[in-house]
């Protein structure tokens, strides 16, 4: 069950609820090891290299460009990791297999994207009780919404926010504030949900969100969240007892 570390928080129901998307509604790490394979094996065969000497000039590429870009939307770009990586193994630019192993990478992605379990249950219960929902996500809006729309989750949130939107990933406030802007509803009111310690809980408590991790993925060390559960069965539930959710 939901252990609650500030009671404080959940005397009443949420009057909206945030949510983080990757490795929250969706593990991330089977999807991206299947694509990440297909894509250095593909990569090696079309230059001739070894598989690990490519796979280390990709990692070192998404290195420089998330140092050099910062913490925004491109910085994610799988493309420009792709090309940069190409480049600093001697092939100059080749925008063609940039791009075939960008579009590869996604296919794969997708073709093994799979929700959590119970999470259609946990957002059927919100929108019945008609709590507002609204996604906050790192990553280009391309993407994420491809990604919605692969998990079949278009028809749940109210609004959608990603970092491409506000100018910065999360913790920074931008997408905090610009979700509670749509949805014209005081901080202390919303719920924010996401796996992540630091981008999503310190950035939704220091937008004076109520934090509620998810305990999954690579996160799992302690963080400053006023609740934290594992399965999204038990969050239900959590509501349900307290009659937040009807369903």
């Amino acid at each position: 069950m939901p252990h609650i570390y500030d009671q404080d928080r959940f005397q009443t129901e949420p009057s909206a609820v945030l949510l983080d998307l990757d490795n929250t509604l969706y593990p991330f790490e089977p999807a991206h090891s299947a694509a990440e394979s297909e894509v250095l094996a593909m990569a090696a065969q079309q230059m001739g290299l070894a598989v690990k000497h490519v796979r280390a000039a990709f990692s070192q590429a998404r290195q420089d460009v998330k140092k050099r870009l910062g913490p925004v939307a491109s910085s994610h770009n799988r493309l420009l990791y792709f090309s940069r990586g190409i480049e600093s193994l001697g092939r100059k630019a080749q925008p063609l297999l940039a791009l075939t192993l960008e579009q590869t990478y996604w296919n794969v992605f997708f073709q093994n994207i799979r929700l959590f379990d119970d999470v259609i249950l946990f957002l059927t219960a919100l929108k019945g009780s008609g709590i507002p929902i609204c996604l906050v996500t790192d990553l280009t809006a391309e993407v994420q919404y491809r990604k919605i729309l692969f998990l079949e989750l278009e028809n749940y949130f109210d609004y959608i926010v990603t970092s491409e939107d506000s100018g910065r990933d999360k913790p920074d406030p931008a997408s905090f504030r610009l979700a509670l802007e749509l949805l014209q509803i005081p901080p202390e009111r919303v719920w924010m949900i996401g796996d992540n310690p630091q981008t999503d809980i310190d950035g939704g408590r220091a937008s004076g969100l109520t934090t509620l991790l998810k305990k999954n993925g690579p996160f799992m060390s302690a963080s400053q969240a006023h609740l934290d559960f594992d399965r999204f069965a038990d969050l239900h539930k959590f509501m349900r007892d307290r009659k937040w959710v009807l369903y």
